[in-house]
């Protein structure tokens, strides 16, 4: 049995996030491969992506896809034991020009790292589903405020049409003169994948004469939603859509069972002030860089 064929029995009697599953990745990637390192009864299993740019090959995230790296088989390991397998694993990675990737909280540790690997902490923000009244009992009077102005001039719809998400999206970036960090087709990609797995909703915050105010895109595992990706349109900034529409996806998320509602987190200080609104707690995790191409650092300094 190979390293992939394992881990996909593993999968199948281990609870791992959405975007680690074997599903995701080969919607994700036509080739994905599995390292596995046991050392003695403890083991990690590191899935990943053979991912080729231009010349350069690339051991990161795909797009939409907030956590990957490596899983231990028991979160419960020790420090010490977690940074043995961590660095054995080090050494049998693949050939890369550039490595770059955003492990899970579970699966997150501070340590050395070796090879020069930067190590950078970030965090996301996190609620813990318990029952509406208490999860909307921890939100900040501004926000409340938000929603109930939402819901007197909107209603949250349901929605099929990704292309229309896409249009709301984009638009947020446009409003500052950037271009979308992520093109139509992923998200199609994605999408499609949410469908089919029965794995997501795509919910809008629509007017009485139908003016989309904001899109956001769900998506779930067995234990927790995750804030995938959203937008509002500038000329309704006012509206309080984007609140409205969390909410109702944070109670959604409630009627399905989950524990956690994921935010993702974010660097932007505005958007992360919004999330802290929704009384979350913030969670660490971290994220792993290194290039070993020279081209790639020129390149990239040249863009700067």
């Amino acid at each position: 049995m190979t390293p992939q064929q394992a881990y996909i029995e593993f999968c199948k009697t281990h609870e791992v996030s959405l975007f680690q599953t074997p599903e995701w990745l080969s919607m994700m990637g036509k080739q994905w491969d599995c390292i596995h390192i046991r050392e003695e009864n403890d083991e990690l299993w590191f899935p990943f992506i053979h991912e080729r740019k231009w010349t350069f090959r690339f051991l990161r995230n795909g797009f939409l896809t907030p956590y990957a790296g490596w899983i231990f088989s028991d979160v419960s390991i020790g420090q010490e034991r977690k940074e043995i397998l961590v660095r054995k694993l080090m050494e049998q990675l693949p050939e890369y020009d550039i490595l770059h990737l955003d492990i899970h909280p579970w699966h997150s540790l501070e340590m050395n790292f070796p090879d020069d690997i930067q190590q950078i902490n970030k965090h996301t923000n996190l609620i813990r589903l318990t029952n509406v009244p208490e999860v909307y009992a921890n939100f900040k009077p501004a926000l409340t405020r938000q929603i109930k102005k939402s819901l007197r001039s909107l209603h949250i719809i349901e929605s099929h049409e990704i292309a229309l998400f896409y249009n709301v999206y984009q638009k947020t970036f446009f409003k500052q003169g950037q271009k979308p960090p992520i093109p139509f087709q992923a998200f199609e990609q994605v999408w499609n994948f949410l469908q089919q797995t029965n794995s997501g909703k795509l919910f809008l915050a629509i007017d009485e004469r139908q003016n989309t105010h904001a899109a956001l895109l769900l998506a779930y595992d067995s234990s927790t939603a995750y804030y995938l990706s959203g937008g509002t349109d500038a000329e309704f900034y006012g509206s309080g859509a984007m609140s409205g529409l969390m909410w109702h996806a944070i109670q959604y998320s409630l009627q399905l069972g989950k524990k956690y509602f994921d935010f993702e987190g974010s660097m932007i200080p505005s958007v992360d002030r919004f999330f802290k609104n929704f009384g979350t707690e913030e969670i660490s995790y971290t994220t792993i860089q290194k290039t070993n191409s020279l081209l790639f650092k020129l390149l990239k300094k040249n863009k700067a």
